[in-house]
């Protein structure tokens, strides 16, 4: 079972015209995006299941498209 949390369509829409296909690199886990942000990887949850940010949730994996958390930061929205 897949659950998303934002849409792999808001992905193509903010990336723009030229869109290249995810990679292994494009896909994160709740650590590297601690280390990203330089919060604790609790915290990284947390924002996840409140939607602050964007993630899918795939089985037990909640994993992170690179691109969405650097818009969440470049966008300016609520990361508290």
């Amino acid at each position: 079972m897949v659950t998303t949390t934002a849409p792999l369509d808001d992905y193509h829409r903010h990336a723009g015209a030229a869109l290249a296909p995810l990679t292994a690199a494009d896909i994160l886990c709740a650590g590297e995006v601690a280390e990203l942000l330089h919060v604790p990887v609790s915290t990284v949850h947390d924002w996840a299941r409140r939607g602050v940010l964007p993630s899918r949730k795939i089985g037990r994996r909640r994993l992170y498209i690179r691109q969405q958390i650097e818009a969440v930061l470049l966008g300016g929205d609520e990361l508290r």
